[in-house]
């Protein structure tokens, strides 16, 4: 039984890598940067995934709005 769950945690760490990486990657990008799309669209997931209530989804548009601004600072 053990070694099944071992199996079964390597592939899912396996299959969560790759989004994981990209997130640490694009986090700090700014447009114009290859991996602003990135970004966006890992937030887009989030929003999505998230935004179960409709104070939630208000939450994070709103954290979003506030990385919008902190990123036209930035340039």
């Amino acid at each position: 039984m053990v070694k099944i769950i071992n199996i079964v945690l390597l592939v899912l760490a396996f299959y969560l890598f790759p989004p994981s990486a990209l997130a640490l990657i694009s986090n700090n990008a700014v447009p114009g940067d290859k991996t602003y799309p990135i970004k966006r669209k890992l937030e887009d997931v989030i929003v999505k995934i998230t935004s179960i209530t409709p104070l939630s989804a208000t939450w994070f548009s709103i954290k979003r709005s506030d990385r919008r601004f902190e990123e036209i600072k930035t340039l």
